[in-house]
């Protein structure tokens, strides 16, 4: 796939993921992803800014606290949008990993 085409697909997921975090009331994490959206828009002309941007968003993955560690619940458990933000979450990350390659 183009690269042009994987960047515009990361910036669709990172909205729909924004939407979702701002449904649930998530505003630490929707920041979070405005920030790198911003970034990755102003680094337009920076190939290495870009590749550097990528891979900060990768390390949202691991580590105690991390993406990967957040669920949406409520006082009755998980919340309906989990399994969204759960699939956005895999979905994200391979456009990350592809844009790489």
């Amino acid at each position: 796939m183009a690269a042009a085409s994987v960047e515009r697909d990361i910036y669709a997921v990172l909205s729909d993921i924004r939407d979702v975090l701002d449904v649930t009331m998530e505003s630490e994490w929707k920041q979070t992803f405005s920030r790198y959206e911003n970034l990755l828009r102003r680094s337009v002309d920076d190939a290495a800014a870009r590749q550097r941007i990528i891979r900060e968003m990768l390390r949202l993955y691991g580590g105690m606290n991390s993406f990967n560690d957040l669920v949406l619940q409520d006082s009755r458990g998980a919340r309906p949008e989990n399994a969204e933000l759960d699939r956005l979450r895999h979905e994200l990350h391979g456009k990350l990993i592809e844009f790489l390659e």
